[in-house]
């Protein structure tokens, strides 16, 4: 699709293009490195989403573009499988323009996902309307583990199947209830029947889960009541439990502790508190280029989002203690980045389509307790998108800087996942990315709908549970990484 301009109109988006959908959608797409019959052929029902646009008041004024591109991404035969209605795992954009697409589904894609149709209907979207519901049926249907999700669905006639390994991971079964919950509470006892009913599907979806967070937790092991991070079955015949268990209140995992205790807060033997608040957490030792000694919180690689994903879904920065130190990630990312002229460091594609677990090393532990490092000259534009959250006016600026210093890491498919210093780019991006990238500019309002769907759903008692869990997020010392001699 050649965007023209974007237009806004009493207080609609209206998107002037000259075609209707990107041109390798309209023709055949590849699956797997298959050509496929069209899209039109292949969709399970006649309304493609072939525009994907949000409310107006999201944009920032100078970042309309560069936003709407991104959440392109999120198309019909783009970075979604028409069949299915489900996001990618991730795609490759190929040099000719046709897509190549892992036909795997990514259950935290699904959540973000979620909250992109959530935002398109509240834009007047009936085409995201109607799949919201779409995506509910396909998590209904799918395969779980005691109620909770697979971390990794394989696509399978257009339904969510299970794979030869299966892992019911508590950290992305925890942030698609997460999304589920902001679904629930947009449209709680809404005025449209229709739209109602979905919240019921989504808050049934996450009562389900509680028999797997008990399956993730045992009292008597002896180990501070900390949650196991996941059940998994390779194939062996021996399926189980994952032997690591969720220990670290700045990684990603912290949600799945949190939603243990919260659904389960009334229950005559719910999962204590223990199992968030035991979670240990670690700052650093950082001196600015102005020589300013600051305290970022540490992730364990330095990945960004590890320390920024859950608060997507929860206002973390209002109810912790210490605020300053999440400023104080950022502070760390913004001197590396700027150091390169690269996004933030995280969790991304390589240059070559890859994969690692980049981290700056001023804000990883196990940098600091003296493990390798994952600090290197790639950054990847949906860990700055994240800094939005915190400071988007900054945010935007940096992400403008990228786009300028490097214009072939846009695509009609969204940005490309990682560049260097060199200005090499990747040629993948990932849905999990995108969705992120995507949240980042809408996320008060996702966390407001998750805030309401607590508090309707489960009672006020639970969201001061959710209020005392923050209060006790506080360091439990500083690391300093002592010099090899």
């Amino acid at each position: 699709m050649t965007i023209e301009t974007i237009l806004f109109t009493e207080g609609e988006v209206a998107v002037i293009h000259k075609k209707k959908v990107l041109a390798f959608v309209l023709g055949t797409f590849m699956l797997g490195g298959c050509v496929s019959t069209s899209v039109e052929d292949t969709a399970i029902n006649s309304q493609l989403i072939t525009e994907v646009y949000i409310g107006e008041h999201h944009y920032p004024e100078n970042f309309v573009q560069q936003l709407h591109t991104n959440l392109q991404y999120f198309q019909d035969g783009v970075g979604v499988d028409p069949q299915s209605g489900m996001p990618f795992d991730f795609i490759r954009v190929m040099d000719n323009g046709d897509i190549e697409p892992r036909p795997a589904v990514n259950s935290t894609t699904v959540g973000l996902y979620l909250n992109v149709l959530t935002e398109m209907e509240r834009a007047g979207s009936n085409e995201a309307r109607k799949r919201i519901g779409e995506v509910l049926t396909q998590l209904e249907n799918a395969p779980k583990w005691n109620g909770l999700f697979i971390w990794m669905y394989k696509l399978s006639e257009g339904e969510l199947a299970l794979d030869s390994r299966s892992v019911a991971s508590a950290v992305d079964a925890a942030n698609l209830i997460s999304s589920l919950a902001a679904v629930s509470g947009a449209y709680w006892q809404h005025d449209d029947p229709v739209l109602a009913q979905l919240s019921q599907r989504a808050d049934a979806l996450i009562n389900q889960s509680k028999e797997g967070w008990y399956g993730l937790y045992e009292r008597d092991t002896g180990t501070r009541d900390l949650l196991r991070a996941a059940w998994q079955d390779t194939g062996d015949g021996q399926p189980g439990y994952v032997k690591y268990l969720i220990d670290r209140k700045a990684n990603e995992s912290r949600l799945a502790p949190l939603w243990a205790a919260v659904l389960t807060h009334s229950d005559e033997m719910p999962i204590p508190e223990g199992v968030f608040t035991n979670m240990g957490l670690y700052t650093g030792e950082y001196v600015t280029r102005d020589g300013e000694v600051i305290n970022p919180m540490l992730t364990w690689n330095g990945a960004y989002f590890q320390g920024m994903l859950p608060s997507v879904w929860f206002d973390e920065k209002s109810m912790v203690p210490t605020p300053k130190m999440f400023d104080d990630m950022a502070r760390v990312q913004v001197e590396y980045s700027a150091q390169f002229g690269i996004p933030f460091l995280s969790s991304s594609s390589t240059v070559d389509s890859r994969y690692s677990e980049y981290g700056v090393d001023g804000m990883a532990e196990a940098y600091q307790r003296g493990r390798r490092s994952f600090q290197e000259p790639v950054g990847t534009p949906h860990a700055t998108a994240l800094y939005a959250m915190k400071n988007r006016d900054h945010a935007v600026e940096l992400l403008l800087d990228v786009e300028a210093r490097y214009p072939q890491i846009v695509s009609p498919a969204g940005w490309f996942d990682a560049v260097n210093e060199k200005g090499e780019v990747a040629d993948k991006i990932i849905g999990l990315d995108q969705g992120m990238f995507a949240a980042s500019f809408f996320a008060d309002t996702i966390r407001t709908d998750v805030e309401n769907y607590i508090k309707q759903a489960h009672g006020e008692k639970a969201w001061q549970l959710v209020e005392r869990l923050y209060s006790q997020f506080e360091s439990n010392g500083t690391l300093i990484r002592e010099e090899e001699a």
